[in-house]
């Protein structure tokens, strides 16, 4: 995920486990969007967006991909002289990249007949798709809305854009998808419409929703009734083999001209003050349509007279709403989480956008995990918001090495040692070990001796060493599953780190009493008795150590 909001001073990109903990975070440069896992020849990688996000509802910048190492592997610009949009980068099998472009450009009057407008000319976002070959940067592909689609298509009022400043948004691609016939789907917030392409041409094969909308709905209106809304993705109807169990048979494959389909998309049904309905949803859709693309649309009498028989039909399947009802006014995703069970249907992820939720729901739609990272009252203001939220499986393995600090109250409760490791996946413990000397070879069998293994709870870890006998030297090791070492901290040096800790304490301590006018006299000398203490204790130990010679070390407890 990638929170961001009014409340969230630093924005960042963000993984959390199946508990709801921190795995890995990272600070960005500019706020980061639609953060997730992608898959080229079996590697996994992370990709997320990042650039100028202040263009109200897309944005200008380029793409970061990231290894398994969370290394940059590289970055997906887009072609022809333009920035990439915000919303949406996918990586297809093939290893090209889709990305959205939106592109300024000047309207003459003559097409601007149903706008509430009196401008002679205004200036308009046009909104674009490209096929990418990300090895050679080369461009495969490219649509544009407005060779399809008229500005009059759009449910979205100028208002008082339309400056060369503040061009007006009427198309407002937030998705896109390639099927496996090579055809791509796209979803357009502000025409309210799906539409399928034609991977060759880029003509319009059909349009779902919206002022053109090509097929009949066979739900009373409900499965073409979705607005504002995000994240459309197509689906064999073996995503879902319970449920469309007795259609797979017989509609899976193309079977008298004509192809059925799953659809899924978050209906906002909301933007900004307009509401076509008072709550968002996801929607799970049957689309059956011609699978020959010279196959004529339908008439407007044909879609004014809904027939099972028809080319075009669209029926819905099943509604998924929050038992809150949420309304998200922007932004949301849909995700289809497979089961770990062969034939059984799978959950799906919603994210709410605008609104700080992300809700699991069983095929039936009853919701089964509930999680929300903000409170209720902050919904629909924007201090705390995630674009999209995903569920993958991912395994992290950091460069970096485990990160420890000692902690602990120097008069009552002894140390505690910190341990994290951002990033690292197949942590689940850890092991304090200690030493005489930070890389000694003294004893001649092993520097570093175990002193207590833990269970790995949560981001960081904490250890408690009071009671337990260490040397001047303590480092932490992660560890996996089956007890393998995966990498150890640097070492901390006791007596060292006890001593700063005793003076931030008394630094502290003299701030609260507002004993400020004597703390210069008092700090420097108390600082350099506890220097001189901790020296004194060192050189204790290193004599000790040498009269009892390999066999017998001296331990120290902390």
């Amino acid at each position: 995920m990638t929170p961001r909001g009014f409340a969230v001073p630093k924005p960042a990109v963000a993984i959390f486990d199946d508990d709801d903990q921190p795995v890995w975070t990272k600070p960005t440069e500019g706020q980061a969007y639609d953060f997730k896992v992608q898959e080229v020849n079996g590697q996994q990688y992370l990709s997320y967006w990042t650039g100028d996000d202040k263009i109200r509802g897309h944005g200008s910048g380029e793409w970061l991909v990231l290894n398994s190492s969370y290394k940059e592997q590289g970055r997906v610009k887009a072609m022809n002289g333009l920035t990439a949009d915000l919303h949406e980068l996918v990586i297809t099998p093939d290893g090209t990249a889709l990305i959205t472009v939106y592109e300024a450009r000047q309207v003459d009057r003559v097409d601007l007949n149903d706008l509430n407008t009196t401008l002679d000319s205004m200036y308009m976002w046009d909104c674009l798709f490209q096929e990418i070959d990300i090895a050679n940067k080369e461009l495969i592909f490219e649509w544009r809305a407005s060779n399809h689609y008229g500005i009059n298509d759009t449910f979205h009022e100028p208002g008082e854009t339309g400056s060369a400043d503040n061009p007006f948004d009427w198309f407002h691609i937030n998705s896109v998808q390639k099927d496996k016939l090579g055809n791509y789907i796209v979803s357009a917030r502000y025409t309210h419409s799906v539409t399928y392409i034609d991977g060759m041409t880029g003509s319009v094969l059909w349009i779902l929703g919206g002022k053109r909308n090509n097929f009949q709905d066979l739900s009373d209106g409900n499965a073409t009734d979705f607005a504002w809304q995000h994240d459309a993705r197509l689906h064999d109807l073996d995503a879902f083999p319970q449920t469309m169990h007795d259609s797979i048979s017989a509609h899976n494959l193309p079977l008298n001209g004509r192809r059925t389909q799953l659809l899924t998309l978050f209906d906002n049904a909301a933007e900004d003050i307009l509401h076509s309905r008072p709550y968002s949803r996801g929607l799970l859709l049957e689309l059956t349509y011609p699978s020959h693309p010279e196959k004529p649309l339908l008439t407007q009498q044909e879609r004014d007279h809904p027939s099972p028989h028809s080319s075009y039909t669209a029926r819905l399947i099943h509604p998924y709403v929050h038992p809150a009802h949420i309304s998200s006014s922007s932004q949301g995703s849909l995700q289809l989480l497979p089961s770990q069970t062969l034939g059984e249907d799978p959950r799906l992820l919603i994210g709410y956008g605008f609104n700080a939720v992300w809700t699991t729901f069983d095929p039936n739609g009853t919701a089964v995990c509930d999680v929300r990272f903000a409170p209720s009252a902050s919904w629909e203001t924007g201090d705390v918001q995630s674009y999209r939220v995903f569920q993958s499986r991912w395994v992290g393995r950091p460069r970096t090495v485990p990160q420890v600090a000692l902690a602990g109250d120097c008069d009552r409760n002894g140390d505690r040692v910190y341990v994290s490791w951002n990033g690292a996946t197949e942590v689940r413990g850890w092991r304090v070990q200690t030493a005489l000397h930070q890389r000694s070879r003294r004893w001649g069998r092993r520097d570093w001796f175990d002193v207590v293994s833990v269970e790995k709870k949560g981001f960081e870890t904490g250890i408690a060493l009071e009671g337990r006998m260490v040397f001047r030297w303590v480092r932490v090791v992660a560890l996996d599953a089956d007890g393998r070492e995966l990498g150890a901290s640097e070492p901390l040096e006791l007596g060292r780190e006890r001593a700063k800790r005793l003076f931030g304490q008394f630094v502290r301590a003299a701030l609260r009493t507002r004993k400020l006018m004597v703390l210069s006299h008092v700090v420097a000398p108390v600082f350099a008795l506890v220097v001189v203490f901790a020296g004194v204790v060192m050189w204790c130990v290193r004599v000790c150590a040498r009269g009892q010679g390999v066999g017998a070390p001296i331990l120290r407890s902390y």
